[in-house]
């Protein structure tokens, strides 16, 4: 089993929402694309809508970045 060895705060807005697929793509402030789906901890997912803003939790695992949960900000 990896251990996290590095974790990010980024925020995003959702861009695209599959919800027959349970994904959604969102592009964030880092300059990158990323996706969430149904069962991602975090947000409600059948809330999220275009243009909504998240915070995501991105953890490095070796070569690999995952989201491991989300949440909706207010602003």
């Amino acid at each position: 089993m990896s251990i996290a060895q590095q974790t990010a705060f980024i925020k995003a807005v959702v861009r695209e929402i599959l919800p027959r697929t349970g994904l959604a793509y969102l592009d964030g402030d880092d300059d990158r694309e990323w996706t969430v789906t149904k069962s991602t901890p975090g947000a409600d997912f059948d809330h999220l809508s275009p243009g909504a803003r998240v915070e995501l939790c991105v953890e490095r695992y070796d070569a690999c970045l995952i989201v491991s949960e989300y949440a909706e900000l207010d602003d």
